[in-house]
């Protein structure tokens, strides 16, 4: 179970699959304020009267706003998980390859 010497190529990977972590970290937390205000927020206090139900102006972008907002994120979140996950496998396979097939 002795993992392999890690040299300066696999540390190059490992930092560059942790920053793609950090990426698809902060994607999820964009994705969850996004869908919390526009599903969960705006509808709850228009149905309270504490904001109007119909919005004058440019209020009316913002829940469209935030549904391509979370759109986006949700690509970003895709993105990473099929940029890091084979990133990842090569990684460990190369470290631990008597185990890790």
């Amino acid at each position: 179970m002795d993992p392999s010497f890690i040299d300066a190529d696999l540390w190059k990977a490992l930092g560059s699959n942790l920053k793609l972590l950090w990426v698809f970290i902060g994607s999820i937390f964009i994705l969850a304020f996004s869908l919390l205000i526009s599903l969960g927020i705006i509808p709850s206090l228009a149905g309270s009267g504490h904001i109007p139900i119909s919005p004058p102006g440019l209020a009316k972008l913002v829940v469209p706003l935030l549904y391509l907002t979370a759109g986006a994120a949700s690509l970003a979140v895709v993105f990473v998980l099929v940029q890091v996950i084979p990133g990842i496998r090569e990684i460990v396979v190369e470290i631990f390859g008597r185990i890790a097939v």
